[in-house]
């Protein structure tokens, strides 16, 4: 089997080779391509005494597609080898124990499967007996002359059989929803859902032991009209789905009823509705919980798997036509079930921790979330009455790009005075065990923005200002940012946590040797360019400094042209008096920021000897950060 390794591993990379940047159909179309090599391959390993060679998978892709490029081709090729190398009978061990008749069904199902998708996509009207293979073609690909007369005719009944209804399953998942347009159609998908239907109800009734009764669960016009969303499709449609559904469903019942029935295939069916359902409840509650933890609504249907999938995921090609059936129709109930269950579940779970209300007195005190992973505490004095603080927990959203490390809070606090101590602090504690790249986020509209985290062992937290808590409440959680490095040089620096800050929300970043020199003197150009992204000036991911600097001219915000201030260092005058127009009023005064700087930071600034000197780097951010922290 090396030499089948050493082909995937070659066309895996002939995939990544080229550069291209693939949009959502196209992508769809590549992985179509791969799926269908690999039910190919998986049919051609239980026949096939050797592997057959690139050139030869090349003229198998061929008889399929045309006009495709050589993506399409190599994505084909891979899944076929994947899908050739769970079949092929290794010279090494023992022979797979399937006689050809018996998985004729499968063979003939997932060909016609291939044939649907390929005539759905090619825009031909649905014809399963058009595409049928001829008993010539079938008995040469299947190598059919060394069974029996008897063998074959077998065969090829049931290979006719299954490949009409693969046919009709591969056609109608292409594309679902545009085949919604006449009797006929609906009738065919009808049949489809019908016959599924029909099949699992009939082994369960058997395996429950009640009596062959189709009727017990059919479900009713309107029950059909709800479970396949049928109220705003063509009225024809409408009604052929249901008669095909309902015929295809009786059919299809007394049949699995009738062969569970069977005493030969009494044990098969019991053992693999079992194994189905069992396997079927597993993969339910993952797919919930997926689905859950990205916010989607609670629909299993989006993960309804195909025939052939279950029988190549769980390797059935194995076991005898009566496992098999009975499997794939306890895995069917299993994945409703584990699926609606789960889900259940955990939005029982969420609603029942979803909020917490507490009052807070005035000595202060500390509220937890319901499941215990996030406190908050409030200092004594913080509030001039006491306060009701209410913590709830909120179904994810987008994260831009950050992973999720924690659950969302949602924080109000009702504050009947409206007064509060704004130097006081809110402590924000989440429970957290990563590293350096983790922090503290605030949702600001539809973005989150991250505040100055401190990690400790098994915890993070920040301060955040009490007026800074919104009165319609302000959200909360905790983010990991891969993408986020550590500046050498600022992490004993005494504006470090404004520096970090303004750098995790995109506005700042270091030099190529991951420092940011704090202490350079800034200069015009960069001064503009940080407050363009503060105050966002120009509607674009990256400006020029140029375009910037125009910009801050055209407003009156700056007096010299760009070529004569761009690298020159700007004086603590010179931010007063661009801070003044910014915000159109004298009021800005760069001495109480140079005092808070004191008192906080311990830190004396130049500006105390003379405003003409030049500010640094870490000083503009320290202004900028304390000024603008009002609006986050």
């Amino acid at each position: 089997m090396k030499y089948l390794r050493y082909l995937v591993i070659v066309l895996a990379f002939l995939l990544i080779l080229p550069q291209v940047v693939l949009g959502s159909a196209i992508e769809r179309e590549y992985e179509q391509a791969r799926e269908i090599g690999a039910i190919i391959g998986y049919n051609h390993g239980l026949v096939y005494d050797h592997i057959p060679t690139l050139n030869e998978v090349i003229a198998i892709y061929e008889m399929y597609f045309s006009n495709k490029d050589s993506v399409h081709r190599n994505y084909f090729i891979e899944g076929y080898y994947e899908g050739f190398e769970k079949t092929y009978k290794k010279s090494d061990s023992a022979p797979i124990a399937v006689e050809p008749v018996e998985y004729a069904d499968v063979l003939g199902f997932t060909l016609g499967e291939i044939y649907g998708i390929r005539d759905c996509e090619d825009g031909k009207k649905y014809n399963p007996r058009s595409a049928l293979p001829s008993d010539n073609t079938i008995i040469v690909n299947y190598k059919l002359g060394n069974l029996s007369y008897e063998d074959r005719i077998s065969f090829l009944k049931t290979f006719k059989e299954s490949f009409e209804k693969g046919y009709r399953e591969g056609y109608i998942r292409v594309n679902f929803n545009s085949f919604k347009i006449s009797y006929d159609g609906g009738l065919a998908d009808g049949e489809y859902f019908g016959s599924l239907l029909g099949e699992m109800n009939g082994i369960k009734d058997f395996l429950n032991g009640l009596n062959n009764n189709y009727k017990r669960n059919m479900p009713s016009d309107k029950k059909i009209e709800a479970d396949y969303s049928l109220d705003d499709v063509d009225k024809n449609y409408r009604e052929g789905f249901i008669s095909g559904f309902k015929e295809a469903y009786e059919e299809s019942y007394n049949e699995s009823y009738y062969n569970a029935k069977t005493e030969d295939n009494k044990k098969p069916y019991e053992n693999g509705y079992a194994n189905g359902k069992e396997s079927g409840l597993e993969q339910g509650q993952f797919l919930a919980t997926e689905d859950f933890s990205k916010n989607m609504e609670n629909d299993w249907r989006r993960h309804y798997p195909s025939t052939s999938e279950i029988i190549r995921d769980y390797n059935l090609i194995l076991q005898n036509t009566a496992y098999r059936n009975s499997f794939i129709s306890g895995f069917i109930e299993g994945l409703y079930q584990g699926y609606n269950d789960e889900f259940e579940r955990l939005y029982s779970q969420f609603v029942a921790n979803k909020s917490v209300i507490e009052t807070i007195p005035l000595s202060g005190g500390e509220i937890k979330s319901a499941d215990g992973g996030f406190t908050l505490k409030v200092d004594k004095g913080t509030y001039y009455n006491p306060v009701t603080v209410k913590l709830e927990a909120q179904i994810d959203t987008p994260f831009n790009g950050l992973i999720k490390a924690s659950e969302i809070y949602k924080v109000s606090i009702i504050n009947k005075s409206g007064e509060l101590d704004n130097e006081k602090h809110i402590e924000l504690v989440f429970e957290y065990y990563g590293g350096n790249n983790g922090g503290i986020y605030k949702k600001i509209e539809d973005k989150w923005i991250y505040i100055p985290s401190i990690i400790e062992d098994g915890y993070i937290k920040a301060f955040v200002k009490p007026d800074s808590i919104k009165e319609n409440g302000s959200t909360y959680g905790v983010f990991v940012d891969k993408n986020y490095e550590v500046l050498l040089d600022v992490r004993s620096h005494w504006a470090k946590d404004e520096i970090i800050a303004y750098q995790r929300r995109g506005i700042v970043s270091g030099y190529s040797d991951r420092t940011f020199r704090p202490d350079k003197e800034i200069t015009w150009g960069e001064f503009l360019l940080i407050l363009n992204r503060v105050y966002k000036w120009i509607d674009s991911s990256n400006p020029s400094i140029k375009d910037v600097m125009q910009y801050a001219l055209d407003k009156g915000y700056i007096e010299n042209t760009y070529s004569n201030i761009i690298n020159a260092p700007i004086t603590y005058r010179e931010v007063e008096s661009v801070m003044r127009k910014i915000f159109n009023s004298d009021s800005f005064q760069w001495y109480n920021v140079s005092a808070k700087m004191l008192y906080e930071k311990q830190y004396k600034c130049k500006s105390y000897y003379s405003k003409d000197n030049n500010m640094t780097r870490a000083e503009a951010i320290y202004m900028l950060y304390i000024i603008n922290e009002w609006r986050y």
